[in-house]
């Protein structure tokens, strides 16, 4: 994860021209189109981490008047590191800052592992949406490599919770995504994601360079600050085993009270635990799963017996996806095609199942939006791409896709094309049909290759879509947008007038 202290949400989908998917699922497809020199298709490098006293050095003196501070042991500390963190944290509340700092410093090289949350007393905003613009999350940050997406019904907010090179940060909009204001932030590095049940946002993450811990931390829905009696829970830790990547889903559309927790090991195990909405004690299922690399996905599927569904890159070189049922038995499935490259994305709704992902098509290098369906619970599974690119276009990176919600389903990616352009492109329902054309909405040159997010938003009955904007991983901006969902073809939205009609039907 990236340093910087800021959070980011996008979405990203295939461009405009080519082919359409038509309404019976066939085979994925490939598009071409490669991105500019010097620009990496590859996920984001891995970074030398900064000590904890090093990344609250590089706060202004306004940022550290701000800031909350609370300490978090990576690893077990002894008795006298603990009362050395409550004395910085003592100094820190005080206003002796550079005191702190120099404490720390010594705690650190002594050999503890700490990391630092931080509490902002004043939520940052960041720069305003003016009307129709993308919404920049984050301020000035730069170095966004993930995000999290998710709403409160009854509240109507959102959250984004970003990860950066060194930290990860929450943000809030209580405006419908016009304006974020980033509450926390967590000075370190590790794989993180979001879920909202019951009145909290929970985050899942792995803290330090030597990652074995999975924890979670809460936030309040109201204003999305940290919950201090709940602190942090530790789930498992894996030591010696690192944790990899992880991936946090809640079914608060049906219940809202329990929340589904995967994570990836070093030894390529994905274990999951679940809890109810108070997220305290946390039950531990065995998945069977021995082959998981990297790229883990989850979704939890209301109304149906396969309640749970995640999707993950393997040891094999190719994609998966798994289910489980409330009986407990498990469905896997292996991609038809092997994607063209590692990021694969699940999304259900019902007995609807989706994995996207990124397929050459026919050996052509023309790389599509593709994925595998299934509309019986992953009894059976057929394929077919949302995009296809005509041959010399440009070609689709990035994708994710939402079936979230009764909406229908949406795919974001993004082309290079000199100027990066992030498209979305839907159908109504879930079954086999005829995509929409695909809309092309940012407005900065998206990152070439970077991935996208999608998330169906209820409050805003709309897609919420986040992309990264930037020429490099080391300068990635998240943007946020709203995209509504384009129940008709006749061109309004994208101002083709050559479908329109005066003809009174």
């Amino acid at each position: 994860m990236r340093r910087l202290w800021w959070l980011v949400v996008v979405v990203v989908i295939c461009a405009a021209g080519g082919a359409f998917a038509s309404a019976v699922e066939g085979p994925s497809t490939v598009d071409l189109g490669y991105p500019e020199a010097g620009e990496s298709t590859s996920g984001p490098p891995a970074a030398m981490p900064m000590s904890t006293a090093e990344l609250l050095q590089e706060l202004t003196p306004a940022e550290r008047l701000n800031a909350r501070l609370s300490l978090e042991g990576v690893s077990g500390l002894g008795e006298i590191e603990r009362q050395m963190a409550l004395q910085v944290e003592a100094l820190w509340a005080e206003g002796r800052f550079d005191e702190a700092i120099s404490l720390l410093s010594q705690l650190e090289a002594g050999g503890a592992r700490l990391a630092a949350g931080i509490a902002w007393r004043q939520p940052v905003a960041s720069e305003p949406k003016v009307r129709g613009a993308d919404a920049r999350i984050g301020g000035t940050r730069q170095g966004a490599e993930d995000v999290a997406l998710d709403f409160d019904q009854e509240t109507g907010n959102l959250f984004a919770v970003v990860a950066w090179q060194d930290t990860w940060t929450m943000n809030i909009s209580t405006d419908g995504g016009v304006t974020w204001s980033e509450t926390y932030d967590f000075g370190s590095s590790g794989p993180v994601d979001a879920a909202v049940v019951d009145q909290y946002l929970y985050v899942a993450y792995s803290p330090g360079s030597n990652r074995s811990a999975a924890r979670m931390r809460r936030f309040f829905v109201t204003d999305g600050l940290p919950d201090d009696a709940y602190f942090y829970h530790e789930v498992a830790d894996v030591f010696p085993d690192t944790i990899l990547d992880v991936s946090l889903g809640a079914d608060v559309e049906i219940v809202d009270g329990r929340l589904y927790f995967y994570f990836v090991e070093s030894n390529n195990a994905i274990r999951y635990y679940y809890a109810t909405g108070a997220g305290l004690g946390w039950t531990n299922v065995a998945t069977g799963v021995t082959n998981a690399a990297s790229n883990l996905d989850f979704h939890f599927s209301d109304g149906t017996d396969y309640f749970s569904w995640i999707s993950y890159w393997g040891t094999d070189g190719t994609g998966h996806s798994l289910g489980r049922s409330r009986a407990g038995t498990w469905r896997s499935h292996t991609l038809s095609v092997v994607p063209n490259d590692e990021r694969v994305r699940v999304s259900a709704y019902l007995d609807n199942v989706f994995a996207s992902y990124q397929e050459d098509y026919a050996g052509s290098g023309r790389l599509a939006a593709s994925y595998d369906v299934t509309y019986n619970e992953g009894a059976d599974w057929s394929s077919g791409w949302a995009y296809l690119p005509d041959a010399g276009e440009p070609n689709c990176y990035g994708m994710d896709i939402t079936a979230r919600g009764g909406w229908g389903t949406a795919v974001i990616y993004n082309r290079e094309a000199g100027f990066d352009s992030v498209y979305l492109v839907n159908r109504e329902g879930y079954q086999s049909g005829v995509w929409n054309d695909p809309i092309a909405f940012n407005e900065f040159d998206a990152f070439s290759g970077g991935p996208s997010f999608i998330q169906y938003l209820k409050p805003l009955e709309a897609f919420g879509v986040v992309y990264l904007a930037g020429d490099t991983w080391a300068t990635t901006i998240p943007y946020f947008d709203v995209i509504g969902a384009l129940p008709f073809t006749d061109g309004f939205d994208d101002g083709d007038t050559s479908r329109w009609s005066n003809t009174v039907p």
